[in-house]
């Protein structure tokens, strides 16, 4: 099962890439989709800057293998950013996980708490925290507030693997 898993895993993405221009910024940024089985991952890249998109393609991507399939992604976004910028992204691999996981996660337990309450999505409140977590914005000390934060938890990297919750893309939460 290990060497199937591995053979899936050798050759999983197929790229395709284009640059925009962001119109406060004279900065290019390069957008990607990562593409794994029927899966596609958009990712935007800029200086000192990664931007997942959290839709329904990252939760199914999540589905199982969470560990591997984050160092997967991981491991995509650095070199993708060496590519790119021809230096490598500033951020430690604990600190990008936690920080990939603590959106994803966050909206998951959030979906769940509205349906378990039947809140739906009809309060403001809820909309702009669903909102706020479309885009997972992945930055370098100088430019994420948060850097802090994703590297002290980065420290419990090995405890919180084990805590997240699988097959998150099939619970029906995410549209």
């Amino acid at each position: 099962m290990f060497a199937e898993l591995l053979y899936e895993f050798s050759k999983p993405f197929v790229y395709s890439q284009h640059f925009l221009f962001r119109c406060y910024s004279q900065e290019p940024m390069v957008n990607k989709k990562l593409h794994y089985r029927s899966i596609s991952i958009e990712i935007s890249y800029e200086p000192d800057m990664v931007h997942i998109t959290n839709n329904i393609d990252l939760w199914r991507f999540f589905e199982e293998d969470i560990r591997l399939r984050t160092d997967l992604l991981i491991d995509t976004i650095q070199q993708d950013y060496v590519d790119i910028f021809g230096k490598p992204l500033k951020i430690a691999r604990k600190s990008l996980a936690v920080e990939i996981w603590g959106h994803l996660y966050f909206e998951y337990y959030l979906l769940r708490l509205l349906r378990f309450l039947r809140i739906g999505l009809k309060s403001k409140i809820f909309q702009g925290l669903i909102a706020r977590s479309a885009f997972i914005d992945c930055g370098e000390k100088d430019k994420d507030r948060n850097r802090l934060l994703w590297d002290c938890l980065a420290l419990f990297y090995g405890v919180l693997q084990h805590l997240l919750p699988k097959n998150i893309g099939s619970t029906g939460l995410k549209k």
